[in-house]
This record gives C-alpha cells, structure tokens and sequence, in this order.
C-alpha cells in the first residue's frame, strides 16, 4: 500500500513512466506468475533461505502491478479501495478469531455465488457496467466470505 501511495505522489517522475512502461509491466508480471508456480509446484517453499527470497521478489512483483494498475485512477479512489480492503479484512479476521461457529460448510455455495460473479463481471464488462458499485459491494461481501472461511 505504501508502494501505491509514493507512486501516486511521484508524479510526472521517473517512477511514473516506468510505472506506464508496458514492457516492464509485462516483464513483472511473468516474473511474478513463475515465481508463483515456483512456490506452489516445487519443494522450495520448504528450503527456508530460498523461500524468502522468492517470496519477497513475488511481493515486488505483486506491488508493481499493483501500482501499475492503480496509477490510472484517481488517488482518492485507490486510497478508498485499499482502506476497505484493509477494514475488512481485519474485521473478518478479528471475527473469525474469535467466533466458535464452523463456517466451511458454506464453501460450495460461496463457490456458485463465485461463478455467478465471474459471469456478470464479464457481462458488465461487455455490455457497460450500469450497476458497478452494486457488483463492487457484492465482490466485497463474495470474497469477505471466502475470507471468513478460510481464517
């Protein structure tokens, strides 16, 4: 977040045309994706010096994206996004802490609701999205579950 933040205050620097570079961007993102697959299909997310390095260059990558994606909106607006995501989250943790009811036998139901999301995102993006702020709270309460159940 802090990464978003500087680019959004940096601009018309250096830091802003790199960030609109798309030859970097694309670059980041394969680096990003292999390390991911890295992580996830091999035994080196067990080999403790490597998995750090791994994990914090995937952490570069993520921001980068990350801040290559947000420095096309409005500051405002990505601030808003990332101080509701950050609510949530704590929120849904701190409950989910605490709580003794068992919520993963919502997890198929959370699925279809999840598919049914898929599938209007793209209708939304194909026929112009009349209803954003409804599909946006609803991807926030759709993944505040996902959330839920796996903390």
């Amino acid at each position: 977040m802090i990464f978003v933040l500087i680019c959004f205050f940096a601009n018309g620097t250096l830091l802003t045309t790199l960030l609109n570079n798309y030859a970097i961007l694309i670059v980041v993102f394969v680096v990003g994706i292999s390390i991911m697959c890295a992580l996830s299909c091999t035994t080196l997310h067990r080999k403790v010096p490597i998995n750090y390095i791994l994990l914090g260059i995937f952490t570069l990558c993520e921001a980068w994206v990350v801040g290559s994606a947000s420095i096309q909106y409005n500051w405002i607006v990505v601030v808003e996004a990332a101080s509701l995501t950050a609510a949530v989250s704590v929120a849904i943790s701190l409950y989910a802490i605490t709580t003794k009811t068992d919520y993963t036998i919502y997890a198929p139901m959370i699925f279809i609701a999840c598919f049914v999301f898929i599938i209007a995102g793209i209708f939304a993006y194909n026929f112009g999205p009349t209803a954003s702020l409804i599909f946006c709270v609803v991807g926030v309460l759709l993944f505040g579950f996902y959330l839920l159940i796996e903390t």
